[in-house]
């Protein structure tokens, strides 16, 4: 328990973050890139779904660079989520199971995100589904 305490902690102290790189230094500014990237990824998704059902060809070159570029957001995304989980000590929403010891040092991501909705928009954060 011990060494994990310790590995947390120089986790969290840590500054070879990207989100520290960026300026995302509070768990807000993080919470704040997270949202921002989720809307800009489901418009994207959006404006594929549009293209598709306007019967525009897969293969369609502005079709495919909205497609990399819907990736590239979501990478961008979960390199913020990662961050977040080794600096605020929270569990990865992948990490599905975790052990006792990890709970009393840790929350899980879901309950972190539903704790910043709350105080970010002032209000519960709708259901998620996990």
């Amino acid at each position: 328990m011990d060494d994990l305490s310790q590995l947390i902690q120089d986790r969290k102290e840590s500054s070879d973050y990207y989100t520290v790189r960026e300026g995302l230094i509070t768990e807000v500014q993080c919470f704040e890139a997270i949202e921002a990237l989720g809307n800009r990824i489901f418009a994207i998704k959006a404006e594929i779904q549009k293209k598709l059902d306007a019967g525009v060809d897969p293969n369609d070159q502005q079709l495919q660079a909205m497609v990399i570029a819907g990736q590239q957001i979501h990478q961008m995304q979960a390199q913020v989520v990662n961050d977040v989980c080794a600096r605020f000590e929270v569990i990865h929403p992948e990490f599905a199971n975790p052990d006792a010891d990890l709970l009393r040092l840790k929350r899980p991501y879901w309950d972190w995100y539903r704790d910043m909705y709350q105080k970010y928009y002032h209000r519960p954060a709708p259901d998620i589904v996990e």
